[in-house]
């Protein structure tokens, strides 16, 4: 298991675009995280890296998201 620490918005959308290479093909990852703690921001700045357009709203009340991306 990784651990990372992103100290702001900006750092946060780096760290998508320079892992974006992790979401080539289909996978499966769990987040786990205190309530606040950044999940949806990163979850949503991951799927934007990779071309997904249509966020499904927060994907910590699903216990499955699909996304597609263009």
């Amino acid at each position: 298991m990784k651990h990372y620490k992103i100290e702001n918005i900006e750092a946060l959308k780096a760290f998508a675009i320079e892992h974006v290479a992790q979401f080539d093909a289909p996978k499966c990852f769990a987040f786990r995280g205190e309530m606040g703690s950044g999940k949806t921001t990163l979850i949503q700045s991951l799927l934007s890296a990779i071309g997904v357009k249509d966020l499904q709203g927060s994907p910590t009340y699903a216990i499955v998201n699909q996304y597609c991306n263009e």
